[in-house]
């Protein structure tokens, strides 16, 4: 939970999910994106407390260790989805292992805190991948779920330990829906 143990149940969380029967879990905590990275607290002009999520998984059949990290930046503070980023990548180095990032990030490809991300240890998949696509994620629940254009706002991040296939923004209501504000990426 992003607050605290107490506001579990009714609180945001960016959990990674993973599949017992092809990875085992090697370890896995949370620590939040501000000045005091181990204790629940929101620093710099966050409106809000943010956290990251991460685990770190073997794959069962091949022995490949990495990490997953998973994220959501603060949609108002500037400076806190700024120094965010940096801590990402100060977290992303302190593994020393394969790293893959996901999270909503609210930023665009265009602003500091993603120019931080790709300037460290990170690359995004959509440049990264042979097969790509472009395309915004956020839909705010409207239009009609098949394309909106702009940059993505949620990315998928790799560091070197990994070589990326292809990418795509996942498009499309569900039962005349939409599943989330966000379209999904992988």
């Amino acid at each position: 939970s992003r607050r605290d143990q107490e506001n579990f149940a009714t609180d945001e969380h960016c959990p990674v999910f993973y599949r017992k029967d092809k990875f085992r879990l090697l370890g896995s905590d949370t620590f939040w994106l501000s000045e005091t990275p181990g204790t629940p607290s929101k620093s710099w002009d966050s409106s809000m407390n943010r956290i990251c999520t991460w685990a770190k998984l073997e794959d069962k059949s091949t022995g490949f260790i990495f990490v997953l990290m998973n994220t959501h930046f603060d949609h108002l503070g500037a400076q806190a989805r700024l120094n965010s980023a940096l801590l990402m990548n100060e977290k992303a180095r302190e593994f020393g292992c394969p790293v893959v990032v996901t999270g909503d990030f609210n930023c665009r490809e265009s602003q500091a805190p993603y120019l931080t991300l790709t300037a460290g240890p990170l690359r995004d998949v959509k440049y990264a991948a042979r097969d790509t696509m472009a395309g915004g994620t956020f839909n705010g629940f409207a239009g009609d779920g098949e394309y909106y254009p702009g940059s993505p706002i949620d990315f998928i991040f790799i560091n070197a330990g990994f070589d990326a296939l292809s990418y795509r923004i996942v498009h499309g209501l569900r039962q005349g829906r939409f599943a989330s504000d966000h379209f999904a990426v992988w």
